[in-house]
């Protein structure tokens, strides 16, 4: 879906609200816009290092239990196909 929008002054534009079936319209400052997107990315950008962070501690824990023969315990339920 297209967003398309109408233009109000040099910094605002209106649009139909795109996650709604009311037809509701909503303006935006670029500004407002610019900012929310760079919060966005900030915040992503910390949950990918910190998921990051807990994969490497996964890693050197099985790293460790690979260089001590640990394997995974199998029942007969859980058997891998």
């Amino acid at each position: 879906m297209a967003i398309v929008g109408r233009r109000i002054d040099n910094n605002t534009m209106e649009f139909d609200e795109q996650f709604s079936s009311t037809n509701k319209k909503i303006s935006f400052e670029r500004g407002f816009l610019e900012e929310q997107r760079k919060n966005i990315v900030a915040q992503r950008d910390e949950m990918i290092a910190l998921k990051e962070k807990e994969l490497a501690e996964i890693d050197g824990y099985l790293a460790e239990m690979d260089k001590n023969g640990i394997v995974v315990k199998f029942t007969s339920e859980k058997a891998p196909m």
